[in-house]
């Protein structure tokens, strides 16, 4: 969750879920191995060059951003 979502919110909203492992299946495939997403299914997004550029989980699109 954005933290200014969070900020905003006039109710108590829940933690995020901590990093948890994952594994790699066969083409830009993965699941969620461990924590409370575990089980989860999702898939690396990549441009024209091949280049990893996002990942979805849960049918939303995570960008990758720069360091």
């Amino acid at each position: 969750m954005k933290p200014e979502i969070r900020a905003a919110s006039d109710q108590e909203v829940p933690p995020d879920y901590p990093a948890a492992a994952i594994g790699l299946l066969p083409g830009d495939e993965y699941i969620v191995t461990a924590g409370g997403l575990r089980g989860h299914l999702g898939y690396f997004s990549r441009d024209e060059s091949g280049a990893v550029v996002g990942i979805d989980l849960g049918g939303r699109l995570f960008a990758r951003v720069g360091a």
